[in-house]
């Protein structure tokens, strides 16, 4: 069943295990990159990462919960984005904007990965 657009059927972006693969890799970096600018000292830097082998997405978020709790703003907003990003490419909803329903092209995926909107309802 594909979620309806005014009328019109849309179909759901294809996304194959490799495209899941680069864009989780991609909201990984975002994340990682963001926090950098934020996290004040090494010691916030070391309980934000969790070693590779052990990496979960459970235990990242619950090391850099507390530390989010004190973010403000922009950067919050934007940890938010990319955390539910990587929420909608578990369920299947990634590339879908949130607004209408329609397919969000790749090439403003590739640059924002995060996009919730695609540009019509983002300009609106």
């Amino acid at each position: 069943m594909h979620p309806h657009h005014g009328g019109l059927i849309v179909a759901r972006p294809r996304l194959d295990g490799g495209l899941v693969t680069e864009f989780r890799r991609l909201l990984g970096e975002a994340r990682d990159r963001l926090l950098r600018t934020v996290a004040v000292t090494d010691d916030e830097l070391q309980g934000l990462s969790v070693p590779e082998p052990e990496f979960s997405e459970e235990a990242a978020r619950r090391a850099g919960a507390q530390f989010l709790a004190g973010l403000e703003g922009r950067e919050r907003r934007e940890i938010d984005e990319i955390e539910a990003a990587t929420a909608r490419l578990a369920t299947g909803d990634f590339g879908l904007c949130e607004t209408c329903g329609a397919a969000i092209p790749m090439s403003r995926l590739r640059a924002v990965p995060w996009a919730p909107y695609c540009l019509a309802c983002h300009k609106r």
